[in-house]
């Protein structure tokens, strides 16, 4: 939004100096930064043909998976924990103690 803002306040020349990374631009280096920012994120690997943003957010996507599919794995095996725990104290037959 605030792109879009500055843009319509500036004329062409300007925005071809921004696009051009042109850092005599003492009034708009953000926009300068920002369109690097961009442009890297879009760029492509030079072994990879894959765009480098996207990659590395589906890498962060499938890494946050692995994290939530072991918290999940941590709470199943402490429910089957529970459960075993309270079916054993409601057995009769189920002792813990020392044989010998």
């Amino acid at each position: 939004r605030e792109l879009a803002t500055w843009r319509r306040g500036v004329g062409d020349a300007i925005a071809k100096k921004v696009c051009d990374e042109d850092y005599t631009l003492s009034t708009d280096s953000l926009q300068i930064e920002m369109f690097a920012e961009a442009r890297d994120f879009t760029s492509p690997w030079s072994f990879v043909p894959l765009e480098t943003g996207p990659l590395l957010a589906i890498l962060v996507i499938f890494m946050w998976a692995l994290s939530v599919g072991d918290v999940l794995r941590v709470s199943m095996d402490f429910m089957v924990a529970v459960v075993n725990l309270y079916r054993s104290q409601a057995s009769d037959t189920f002792s813990i103690g020392c044989v010998g």
